[in-house]
C-alpha cells in the first residue's frame, strides 16, 4: 500500500484485513508473498540468510497473518508506504520485523528519511491492540517457504536512535550479527547454516558463565588453603627452631669456669690461692 506524503493518495491497496481462521495458520502452503520491489546497489547486507530483499522479506512476514497473499509495491517517487490503522492492523504489521523491514525497503530503493515514520508514528496505528507491538514476530506464526528475518531487523524498534528505523544503527547491528532468525523453528540462519537460538545462546551463555565462576571460586578457595597451609607450616618450623634455639642457648651457652688443679701442699701445710681460669 502506498500513501502520497501530499495527498494520501492510496495507489496499492493490500487486504491485510481477512477471516481469523486464515490469520491462525501456522503451516502455510500458498507461497504468493511477492515484492516488484528491488534495492539499490550497496544494501545486500539487508538481505536474509536465503538472499532475499528485505522488500521481500516484509512480503514474508506481512503475509504470514493474510493467508500468505501479500504483494509489497514498488515504492514510487514521492509516495511512502501506509502506516497500519483500524482496519489493517494486526499481529504482523504491528511487529518489530515488518516495521523494521518496511523502513529498510523504503531506504533501500533510494528514498529519503522524509518517508520513514518514526516507531511510535507506526505503532500507533496497532493502538487496539498494543500488545502487538511488544514482539519481533508474533508467535504462533511461520513464514511462507520457511523463509527468515535478519537478525537486525528483530531489533525492537524503541532501541533505534531517535525511536526511528536508521541506516546506521541496522548495520551497526548487522556488523555484529549477520545471522537469520527463522520464526516457528527457533534457529538462527546464515547462509546454509543453523545455530541455537537467542534463548539457546543465553541460556548455554549463563550456564558457562556460572560454571567459570564456580570454578574460579574454587581454585580460589584451594590457593587460599594452600597459602593457609603453607603459612602455619613456616610458622611451626619458626617456632620450634626458635624453641630449640632458646634451649640450646640455655643449656650449651652457659660461661664454663674451668679450675686447675689443686696444688700440692707447700712445706708449711698451706694451699697456695686457687686462681679460676675462665
Amino acid at each position: 500500500m502506498l500513501v502520497s506524503l501530499g495527498f494520501h493518495l492510496t495507489v496499492v491497496s493490500v487486504i491485510l484485513g481477512v477471516p481469523t481462521i486464515l490469520a491462525v495458520q501456522v503451516h502455510p502452503v500458498k507461497r504468493n508473498d511477492v515484492s516488484a520491489a528491488t534495492c539499490i546497489d550497496g544494501y545486500s547486507w539487508m538481505d536474509n540468510s536465503q538472499g532475499n530483499s528485505p522488500c521481500l522479506t516484509a512480503a514474508y512476514v506481512g503475509g504470514a497473518c493474510t493467508g500468505n497473499n501479500y504483494v509489497q509495491p514498488i515504492l514510487i517517487n514521492g509516495y511512502s508506504y501506509s502506516l497500519p490503522n483500524s482496519s489493517t492492523a494486526n499481529e504482523c504489521s504491528c511487529s518489530w520485523s515488518f516495521y523494521n523491514l518496511m523502513m529498510a525497503c523504503t531506504l533501500c530503493q533510494g528514498a529519503n528519511d522524509s518517508v520513514v515514520f518514526e516507531w511510535p508514528r507506526w505503532s500507533s496505528g496497532c493502538a487496539t491492540n498494543p500488545s502487538w507491538t511488544q514482539k519481533y514476530f508474533p508467535s504462533g506464526y511461520e513464514l511462507a517457504g520457511n523463509a527468515s528475518i535478519p537478525y537486525w531487523a528483530t531489533i525492537d524498534p524503541t532501541t533505534w536512535t531517535t525511536v526511528t528505523f536508521n541506516i546506521l544503527d541496522a548495520n551497526a547491528t548487522y556488523q555484529r550479527n549477520s545471522s537469520s532468525i527463522t520464526p516457528g523453528s527457533l534457529l538462527l540462519s546464515s547462509g546454509s547454516s543453523s545455530r541455537s537460538t537467542d534463548m539457546g545462546a543465553i541460556v548455554g551463555g549463563t550456564i558457562g558463565g556460572a560454571a567459570a565462576l564456580l570454578f574460579l571460586v574454587i581454585a580460589a578457595y584451594l590457593l587460599y588453603r594452600r597459602h593457609v597451609y603453607k603459612k602455619g607450616v613456616y610458622v611451626s618450623v619458626i617456632n620450634q627452631q626458635g624453641r630449640t634455639f632458646m634451649y640450646e642457648t640455655a643449656y650449651t651457652s652457659q660461661p664454663q669456669t674451668t679450675y686447675l688443679p689443686l696444688p700440692r701442699i707447700d712445706s708449711n701445710g698451706q694451699r697456695p690461692n686457687v686462681i679460676p681460669m675462665v
